[in-house]
């Protein structure tokens, strides 16, 4: 699963998804996946909202989506969500990808977190990541 952190709704949602997996890990099933990310179409979002005469269904302002972002990452990485949700911090961002090293440290959870990243985007990071050891997936959309 992936949740947009510039959607407001992404957090709650998130809240729901680590409360339903620690339950479903506690009676013996598998963790859930879940992919954070700031949202990728933030201006398609505003320009679509726009034309059909929409309420914008995101934060107003990039500072909102980056708190939120840290947010979710910050109840992700607590031991007991961790343990029930595989966390895969996906950004491009190298002040992101160090507060997800040091939170996943700082909190212990080094094997249930690790890091995904868009095929063909910021290389440097994606080798920089698994010259250190932390685990990283590319992924790259596809359509059909």
């Amino acid at each position: 699963m992936v949740l947009q952190a510039y959607i407001p709704d992404s957090f709650q949602l998130q809240r729901e998804l680590i409360a339903w997996a620690i339950e479903r890990h506690r009676r013996g099933g598998a963790p859930i996946r879940l992919r954070i990310v700031k949202g990728a179409n933030l201006a398609a979002e505003r320009v679509f909202a726009s034309r059909m005469g929409w309420e914008l269904p995101i934060y107003a302002s990039k500072h909102e989506v980056d708190a939120n972002y840290k947010r979710m990452l910050m109840a992700a990485m607590e031991p007991d969500a961790a343990r029930a949700v595989r966390l895969g911090i996906a950004s491009h961002n190298l002040f992101d990808l160090a507060f997800g090293l040091t939170l996943r440290a700082s909190r212990g959870v080094e094997d249930e977190v690790g890091f995904e990243v868009l095929e063909g985007m910021a290389n440097s990071l994606q080798k920089a990541l698994s010259l250190i050891g932390a685990p990283v997936l590319t992924y790259a959309p596809a359509v059909g």
